[in-house]
């Protein structure tokens, strides 16, 4: 987990690097601030660390936000509590381009072949197996 944290940027999580999250983790594993002079200068700061944010292991609603803070009228102030419903489109605001999911397949497939580092500035971790989804529906019968 690696947020891009700097001036006018605070994150509040239980978890770090390395960190186990069961099955039983609350939804809300960490929560990113940033604010600003102003709207626009919170919400760009906001897009830049989202963009630059890695979690992995776990669904998250970082795609979602991304639409969110983009949206022009959200931009704007422009919104209500049936903003969503008016708005967004799941399989139209948060489809991966096919060139973007064939990269990330062989960054990891070069990595995990060949030991590489995608990136030089982090270090690498080893994935563990863990039997959560097993252990779920256990608990679920």
């Amino acid at each position: 987990m690696k947020p891009s944290l700097g001036f006018g940027v605070r994150e509040d999580s239980g978890v770090e690097n390395g960190s186990e999250i069961s099955s039983y983790y609350d939804p809300l594993i960490s929560k990113v601030i940033t604010w600003g002079q102003n709207r626009t200068e919170a919400l760009n700061r906001m897009k830049g660390v989202l963009d630059e944010y890695e979690l992995f292991g776990v669904e998250t609603n970082i795609a979602f936000c991304q639409w969110l803070v983009s949206h022009p009228k959200f931009q704007s102030g422009e919104f209500d509590t049936h903003f969503i419903a008016k708005h967004f489109i799941k399989e139209r605001d948060l489809t991966i381009p096919d060139n973007i999911i064939e990269l990330a397949i062989l960054a990891s497939m070069s990595h995990l072949n060949n030991g590489l580092n995608v990136r030089n500035d982090v270090h690498s971790v080893p994935v563990q197996q863990t039997t959560w989804k097993e252990k779920r529906k256990e608990h679920l019968r």
